[in-house]
């Protein structure tokens, strides 16, 4: 029995670690910030288990490395996505950032700041400034979703509504200033003696593991309230997130995505591909953390090698996936090892990810090898038929992950079909997964 230690699924924190090498562009980022006249929002654009959160975790590295004049504040989104006001959570992690690095304010101006941007951001975030208006025109409070019928009867009545309302609209001019007075006696804590040149970079992450209207929420009030003139965004976030998030808050209108989030960041980089030398490195350390014993390594050496060559020739280059596919991968070997002989292990590591991550794809695989007469080869163009007879779909317009990964379907059987069969392989992949 193989000696496992399962993980928890960690980002990348230190240069050392950074196996997939996203050193290089965390440092095209930090170069980006740096030229970028303030304020400004960048967008990290990444799919689920990309590694946004290791780059961003790599740039706070190396934004902590410049002293005093950049400031890295770090939020995450997600710990905080069913808060009502959601900018709190977001001016506490400014309060914490400021209390680790400044241990003896000179003053509390920066107290006062907070306080100030709180309660006017609990004032306008919510319906508490609409509900002061109409209490000043109808002499009770009325709920936001009643509004519309206190606005007709408002206008019958020929009163003031203007006048009412001024106050709300003050308030949200008041929450913009507010925040930036906030980093302004941030900055002054930081650099008595040259406040403006400090900048803040609020690194924003997990917004795609928010609710869609969690996120628009957040993005929304980040480019209405917080462009103040030292801070820059950076957001990891999924784009297809995003474009839910609006399809369901704009229900019924016209709006495109696309357009709606260039309007938020003014620049976005998409997470690059890793290398196929940096996938089968990362593989490797990662092999090396759940299996800590040498020889266990050095016994299943071929075995490991092997999985990072097929996912390199897969192209399948999910860092969080990757993880999982390796956990499933060594159980297998660990439940076969006396018989792995009658296994083609390049078969059954293609099997894992499809069955993992395309459980429906699996599931017609399945069928499909049923079906079919023994032969040494599975037959990818006669499978890709099926399925669109079986589906009415055709598999690359479905999933566009899988048009770069045709690879994925180079099944084989072992050299003696009557050792193993590829139907047999697809079976201890199902009592593996069981995911169907």
């Amino acid at each position: 029995m193989l000696t496992m230690h399962f993980l928890p699924d960690q980002p990348v924190l230190t240069l050392e670690d950074d196996a997939l090498g996203f050193t290089a562009f965390a440092d095209q980022l930090h170069g980006a910030i740096l030229g970028a006249r303030s304020p400004f929002v960048f967008g990290v654009l990444g799919d689920w288990g990309t590694g946004k959160t290791s780059i961003l975790r790599l740039l706070e590295a190396r934004l902590n490395g410049e002293g005093t004049t950049t400031v890295p504040i770090w939020f995450d989104a997600w710990r905080y996505e069913n808060e009502t006001n959601i900018l709190y959570p977001l001016l506490h992690a400014i309060r914490k950032c400021h209390t680790q690095k400044i241990a003896k304010p000179k003053d509390d101006r920066f107290g006062r700041a907070f306080l100030d941007a709180v309660v006017t951001s609990a004032f306008v975030l919510s319906d508490l400034g609409l509900r002061g208006a109409t209490k000043a025109l109808t002499g009770d409070a009325v709920k936001l979703e009643d509004l519309t019928g206190w606005l007709k009867h408002i206008r019958e009545q020929k009163q003031p509504i203007a006048d009412a309302l001024g106050g709300w609209t003050d308030e949200v001019e008041r929450l913009h200033q507010a925040f930036a007075d906030l980093l302004a006696a941030f900055a002054a804590d930081v650099r008595p003696d040259d406040p403006g040149s400090v900048r803040f970079v609020i690194l924003i992450d997990d917004l795609d593991r928010c609710l869609p209207d969690t996120t628009i929420k957040l993005l929304e009030s980040i480019k209405n309230h917080l462009d103040a003139p030292n801070v820059v965004f950076v957001l990891a976030l999924n784009a297809a997130v995003v474009y839910q998030g609006i399809r369901h808050k704009y229900s019924g209108i016209d709006v495109n995505g696309r357009e709606y989030l260039e309007k938020i960041l003014n620049y976005t980089f998409y997470v690059p591909e890793p290398s196929m030398d940096n996938l089968k490195a990362f593989a490797g350390a990662r092999m090396s953390a759940i299996l800590p014993d040498p020889a266990e390594r050095a016994r299943l050496k071929t075995q490991l090698d092997e999985f990072g060559r097929v996912l390199s020739d897969c192209r399948f280059s999910n860092p969080r996936k990757i993880k999982r596919i390796l956990n499933r991968y060594l159980l297998f070997l660990n439940k076969v090892q006396a018989e792995i002989g009658k296994f083609r292990l390049d078969s059954i590591i293609r099997l894992l990810v499809l069955a993992e991550y395309f459980p429906d794809v699996f599931q017609i695989v399945r069928d499909f090898i049923e079906r079919k007469e023994a032969r040494a080869a599975f037959e990818a163009a006669k499978f890709f038929d099926f399925y669109h007879e079986r589906t009415g779909d055709y598999l690359f317009n479905r999933y566009p992950q899988l048009a770069i990964m045709s690879e994925m379907f180079n099944l084989r059987e072992t050299a003696n079909i009557q050792d193993n069969t590829l139907r047999q392989h697809a079976a201890e992949v199902y009592q593996i997964t069981r995911l169907i």
